[in-house]
Order: structure tokens, then C-alpha cells, then sequence
């Protein structure tokens, strides 16, 4: 069968972390249901190509470059939809398109929660520009949507001129993931019937807050001698929470990996879940954990935690930044089960063919481009 002849182009920062991921699912999602798929990514991290759809790495040059290159992209492209993520690419990918002159859709998605991400990178004056230029930005866009219900509140207050802002669910559940997770974890401490395996994934930065985390293992260990920590991932902060673990004299309790591809085995038999953020979106990992299931931990940060386990029905929620309550929690999850009850109904909205459809029926990515 025919593609139709539909485009839409998919601007990204990076296809590397969370907004990578479910961005390439939603591209493949897309291009299964025939639309003809472009991804940009503004970074150049090497990644394979893929099949269903095209993926165009800009590179590393300066910001002037890449954006040239953009917009020399869309006007040979002439896409009928452009949808963007993450607020930075999402004001370079608004004025590109439309100083390309072709006629576009812009639909603008954000998955952080911004307010933290700000004040953790600007000066107040800044943000405020910043607060000021996104607020018309935003404004003028065709669909502007948010990966939860609560971030997509919090951006309604966040810019300065009320508009609509829509939920649209990242994809994030497929069939793949649970054919990876058959594979065998390559830690002996889940090749072994002796430990617990307390886990985590993310990037090592100051966002995770696995200072807590650690802090809270330490806690966690005297409790149970069984126990065991496992933090997947990279990050600018791992040679501090290294030492860290070194200073809490844990280090033979806990394991720095670093990234691994394929966490999934490491999800499918951990004893228990930690997100111990202090800010998130929609955390695509904590929806993972669940949809194998596992018993969750994690901070009631905004946004994502509280509507992905439902409140608290789907697992512990804790306060942010509360070591007493993660230590709790974390003893209190060693010793029970996952919650099973209506799982499906939980979960099914982040399977890729279900959100994706969100996505084509919010932001009316219908053929004829109208």
C-alpha cells in the first residue's frame, strides 16, 4: 500500500535521553499509520538510522549554522506539519518555519517543567525576556501542548498570555520493550538470588537528585542487609555521587554502570523502582517501570509522577526532597508487590499507537494538512 502524502517534520534538540526516545516512537508510530517522517535533531549524537522514517542530524556547529541548516531543511521538505519539543527548540523551530514560507502547522510541545528548568540555567532578568519572547511565541503557534495535565497547567501560568494548551501523551509502551527485557542484565547482583536490587535511571544531573537518593540507600542498607543500589546512567555529576557514595561508606552496596541501551532487564527483575527528582515532565522511565510491573518509588515532583501512578494507587509517592519519606518508602516497597489492578487502564494511553493517535487528533495532522 501507497504512503499518503502527508509530512510532518519532527524538530528535536537532541534524539539522545527521554525527549530522544519518545520522539523516535512517535516518528515510527507516525510513519505506521502512512505519513511520510522527518526528524530533525539540532545535535548530532551518531544515532542509527532507521527505516520508517528519515532522520537528519544537523551536527555540532555553531547556533547560527544549525539554524541556516534548519531552515534550508523545512523549505526543501515543505512539510504540512511541523511539531517541535522542548521550549529552546521549540522558538527556533516556530520562527525558522515560518520564515521558510511554506505554509506549515507549527504545534509546540513541552516536556519539562519549565519553571525549575529555568531557574536553574538564567538570571532573573533573563528568564524574564526569555518568559516574555516565548509567551508571543507560543501564542502564535497553531496547537501549543504539554506531555501531562499538570505541566500543561503549570504552562498556562508560566506565559504571560492564556491560550489553550492541550495534553498530549508521550509513546511510550511497545512491543520491543518487552522482547528486550528478556535479555539477561550484565550486573552479577541480578544474576544472584542474595540482594535486593533497589533501581534507578537518568541522567546524573542535579534534576535527578540522587544526592537523596543516596543518602536515603544509606538508611535503606542498615535496614536491609540484602539491599542493593543500581543507578543507570551518564551525567556531568557522576564523579561527585561516586565520591559521595564513598563518603556514606556505601560503595560496595552501590553501582554506577553508566549508560546502558538496554535497561529493560534491569527493570523486569529490580525489587523495587526509585524516581527521586526534583522536577520532570512526563518521566518515561517511571512509566516503564510500571508497565512491567515492579513495586515504584518516587517523588510527588511536578510534573508526570502523581497522574502516571495515579495518586499514589500505582505506587508510593513521596515528598520532594524528603529523606525520611524515601527511606520509608523504599523499606516499605522491599517488602511488597507491584500493584496490578487495572493496570492496562493505567498504561494504555503511553502505549505508542495510542498516543500517537492523540497526537494526530490533537494537533489535526490529518492528510489534506488543514
Amino acid at each position: 500500500m501507497a504512503k499518503e502524502s502527508s509530512e510532518i517534520c519532527i524538530v528535536v534538540p537532541t534524539m539522545d535521553g527521554g525527549v530522544g526516545v519518545v520522539n523516535r516512537r512517535l516518528a515510527k508510530g507516525l510513519s505506521e499509520k502512512n505519513f511520510d517522517i522527518t526528524v530533525v535533531s539540532l545535535d548530532c549524537c551518531g544515532s542509527e538510522k532507521p527505516q520508517e522514517y528519515e532522520l537528519i542530524e544537523i551536527g555540532r556547529d555553531g547556533k547560527l549554522k544549525k539554524l541556516w541548516t534548519m531552515w534550508k531543511i523545512v523549505r526543501k521538505q515543505e512539510p504540512k506539519h511541523v511539531v517541535s519539543s522542548v521550549y529552546h527548540t521549540n522558538i527556533a523551530a516556530y520562527l525558522i518555519t515560518k520564515l521558510a514560507f511554506v505554509g506549515a502547522t507549527v504545534s509546540l510541545v513541552e516536556h519539562i517543567y519549565i519553571k525549575h528548568d529555568l531557574h536553574s540555567s538564567l538570571s532573573t532578568p533573563s528568564i524574564f525576556i526569555f518568559r516574555l519572547v516565548m509567551s508571543v511565541i507560543y501564542q502564535l503557534a497553531d496547537n501549543v501542548g504539554a506531555v501531562s495535565k499538570e505541566a500543561a497547567e503549570e504552562l498556562k501560568k508560566f506565559l504571560f498570555v492564556g491560550r489553550k494548551v492541550k495534553t498530549v501523551y508521550n509513546p511510550v509502551i511497545t512491543k520491543n520493550i518487552y522482547y528486550q527485557s528478556l535479555e539477561e542484565a550484565k550486573h552479577k547482583w541480578h544474576n544472584s538470588n542474595d540482594v535486593d536490587v533497589v533501581l534507578s535511571v537518568g541522567r546524573l544531573e542535579k534534576q535527578k537528585n540522587y544526592s537523596l537518593l543516596l543518602e536515603s540507600f544509606r538508611e535503606v542498607s542498615k535496614v536491609s542487609k540484602r539491599a542493593r543500589l543500581i543507578i543507570l546512567g551518564d551525567g556531568k555529576l557522576k564523579a561527585s555521587y561516586v565520591e559521595k557514595a564513598t563518603e556514606l561508606g556505601i560503595t560496595e552496596k552501590v553501582s554506577f554502570p553508566g549508560f546502558v541501551s538496554n535497561p529493560y532487564p534491569y527493570m523486569k527483575d529490580t525489587s523495587v523502582f526509585v524516581l527521586s527528582s526534583n522536577w520532570e515532565g512526563l518521566p518515561t522511565v517511571l512509566i516503564e517501570a510500571l508497565s512491567f510491573p515492579v513495586p515504584i518509588v518516587s517523588t510527588r515532583c511536578p510534573t508526570g509522577p502523581k497522574e502516571i501512578l495515579d495518586y499514589g494507587r500505582y505506587g508510593e509517592l513521596i515528598p520532594v526532597d524528603c529523606k525520611k519519606a524515601m527511606v520509608g518508602g523504599i523499606v516499605r516497597a522491599l517488602d511488597r508487590d507491584a500493584c496490578l489492578w487495572d493496570l492496562e487502564e493505567r498504561i494504555g494511553q503511553y502505549r505508542v499507537n495510542s498516543a500517537t493517535s492523540g497526537y494526530i487528533e490533537k494537533f489535526s495532522l490529518d492528510i489534506d494538512g488543514k
